[in-house]
């Protein structure tokens, strides 16, 4: 249930060809003011009459010797929407007023108004695009050179992540192009592409807004202003979008829900137009950093028997670790009536940090137009950048996993394109250069733990023995308290350079022949793939002994591997936890501890390791570089007005990742 109050000053349709719109305004604004001059020159003489709108078909000799009086001036534009039927390809194509009736705002909701296109939802780091049920995977995470490409204005989206992130308040069009595309510019796409056209600036005023009120505290409020800032030379429109709601699930230590909407958005736009044959428009588009918390699990009891009938035994399960005296002290959380099922009341997450992911998007475009003699020379120059940090956690009131990271990600985005496009004859044609660079600074995976996660991952017998002695629980708690691990950092690169050419040959009235072709080169390089320890926590002395400890057995017995230094940390470890005092020989006051202590020294040793897992330095993939071709070729025959037959043949390639290198796939 929702209440939506809506608001309108003066607005206008935007034309569908932004190379028109200049100088259709600039005509208006020229009619009209010599209208307004014969109105009030005529209005000293005689009586004057009222003119319903400016489009009124009065003949020009004909005003002139009836002066009128302009009371109301309503601009009408052309119709939004191209004739789709006359274009050789699978497209879609819906109208941003039939978008903002069904509130469609994001791309989740933008997509579902669009035949053959799913959004497959995950977070804002891992949801993707899929067209006629290909490339549908449920985690896309860091994905670039999506098989479904995204354009917005004009500007190719190399992330999914940078669409997903946004909520358009302004749109003039969506459209769907299946199908291999490239060939009349922007970047290459091997499924198909979504654009985005959001309504451009103009000299007529506009002020609309909206407010919607929804079910749990849900609020979305969206603002259209714009108009001229100097008459015939500068106007301006920008678009906002506040949407706050709260979610079903909530957390019992704070006031943060789950599933919750935080967004805000913003877009300015500029038009120049110094001349009647160049115009230049400036863009820019924001996204502060929000967080929002779509990151929980709702837990069920893990089954007690595989599917080919062995026994599970549930070592490592929550069940067999809450039941321990270390997390049963806490007599308010159980595993039956907390851990399972969401809670006491079914929709309760236990998520003591209650940290979530957070995204931020800045962007900015520049496109230069300038037209004479027929031919168009279009610029567009674009900038994006892409934050996203995801805070986990183990879902329990226990300090085991606090402030934990998903991806993290910083992504930056810059491209290029030049274009010139003609009408010559019975040819229409349009060809120009594509340059795109790409910087990702990528962490698959960041993990830290607190002073409860040693007594949580330990095996049964691990706990058993180090939970018998003060020293044995005080060894177990510094096992991995305040460690932090960083898994699998890539620093990406990524240029791409292709020149395209399109062209339409209409060989006869009804046939038209569509071909186009081009060829992408592609770089990119993955360097600095590495798994470290970002902080070593309160007990970096039970490390292995070549990330900073000493040498020891499953017994816990020194090695003659350890060096002096390594001897001396042994010892440490020994005064710390035994309290025995180092004495003037390296190593003599560890080997003085009883077997039973070394064994708990071994088994916190042995935790620790088990989660550092595998650590290693830099490991740079093997670089592809690939000239990628795309081509299409498409007759059309136009049987009558209302239907046209046609042909298409599409090809592209796209490179992927694939067992550490890279690839190129068809």
């Amino acid at each position: 249930m929702s209440l939506l109050l809506y608001g309108s000053a003066v607005s206008a349709q935007q034309p569908e060809s932004p190379e028109k719109v200049i100088s259709d305004l600039r005509e208006e604004n020229r009619r009209l003011r010599e209208e307004l001059k014969r109105s009030h020159a005529g209005a000293t003489q005689e009586p004057s009459q009222p003119v319903a709108t400016a489009q009124s078909a009065v003949p020009v000799a004909q005003q002139e010797s009836t002066p009128q009086t302009l009371d109301t001036v309503v601009i009408r534009s052309k119709p939004l929407l191209a004739e789709t039927k006359d274009v050789p390809q699978s497209i879609s194509v819906v109208s941003g007023a039939e978008l903002d009736q069904l509130q469609a705002n994001d791309v989740t909701t933008i997509v579902k108004r669009v035949g053959n296109l799913s959004w497959n939802q995950g977070n804002q780091q891992t949801s993707s695009l899929s067209i006629r049920g290909l490339a549908k995977q449920s985690s896309q995470v860091g994905a670039q050179d999506p098989s479904v490409g995204s354009v917005v204005d004009g500007v190719p989206y190399a992330l999914n992540s940078l669409i997903n992130s946004y909520y358009f308040a302004d749109i003039a069009s969506v459209e769907v192009a299946r199908g291999p595309q490239g060939t009349k510019g922007g970047k290459n796409a091997v499924l198909g592409t979504l654009s985005i056209n959001t309504n451009r600036p103009s000299f007529t005023p506009t002020a609309d807004y909206s407010l919607v009120l929804g079910q749990r505290d849900r609020i979305t409020g969206t603002a259209v202003l714009g108009g001229s800032v100097i008459d015939d030379l500068l106007a301006w429109r920008g678009s906002f979008v506040v949407d706050h709601g709260a979610g079903y699930f909530h957390t019992p230590y704070s006031d943060v829900t789950y599933s919750d909407i935080n967004r805000i958005a913003g877009r300015a736009q500029f038009l120049l137009t110094p001349t009647a044959d160049f115009d230049a428009r400036l863009s820019l588009n924001f996204t502060p950093k929000l967080e929002e918390h779509t990151n929980w699990s709702v837990y069920t009891p893990t089954p007690t028997v595989y599917s080919n009938g062995t026994a599970n035994t549930l070592g490592t399960d929550a069940s067999t670790r809450l039941a321990r005296r270390w997390f049963k002290q806490n007599t308010s959380f159980t595993y039956q009536d907390d851990y399972l099922y969401g809670g006491r009341d079914g929709h309760t997450v236990s998520a003591d940090p209650a940290r979530g992911l957070t995204t931020e998007t800045k962007g900015a475009s520049a496109e230069l137009n300038w037209r004479r003699d027929g031919y168009t020379l279009t610029s567009i120059t674009a900038w994006q950048n892409y934050y996203f940090n995801a805070i986990n956690d183990e879902y329990t009131p226990f300090d085991i996993n606090p402030n934990s990271g998903g991806s993290y990600a910083r992504y930056h985005q810059l491209s290029e394109e030049i274009r010139l496009s003609a009408k010559s004859g019975s040819v229409d044609w349009q060809t120009g250069l594509y340059l795109l660079n790409v910087r990702n600074d990528y962490h698959q995976s960041r993990k830290t733990y607190g002073s409860d996660a040693g007594a949580w991952y330990a095996s049964t017998a691990q706990y058993n023995r180090l939970d018998a002695t003060a020293e044995g629980q005080s060894l177990m708690r510094a096992s991995l308290d305040g460690l932090s691990v960083s898994n699998n950092r890539t620093l990406i690169k990524h240029h791409s350079y292709a020149v395209y050419g399109q062209a339409d040959w209409r060989a006869t009235e009804q046939l038209t022949v569509t071909a186009g072709a081009r060829l992408t080169w592609e770089k990119r390089t993955a360097t600095g793939n590495t798994s470290y320890i970002s902080n070593n926590g309160s007990a970096g002395e039970l490390n292995a002994a070549a990330v900073g400890g000493f040498d020891s057995d499953s017994a816990g017995l020194l090695t003659t591997a350890n060096t002096l230094a390594q001897l001396q940390i042994a010892d440490s470890v020994a005064s710390r936890f035994f309290n025995v005092s180092p004495t003037s020989v390296a190593g003599q006051a560890y080997s003085s501890l009883t077997a039973a202590q070394k064994q708990q020294v071994a088994d916190a040793k042995t935790i620790r390791a088990s989660q550092l897992g595998v650590l290693y330095s830099n490991v740079d993939a093997e670089p592809f570089k690939k000239i990628q071709p795309g081509f299409v070729l498409s007759p059309s025959f136009k049987v009558n007005d209302d239907l046209t037959t046609y042909v298409s043949w599409q090809y592209g390639e796209k490179q992927v990742f694939q067992k550490s290198s890279m690839v190129s796939q068809t």
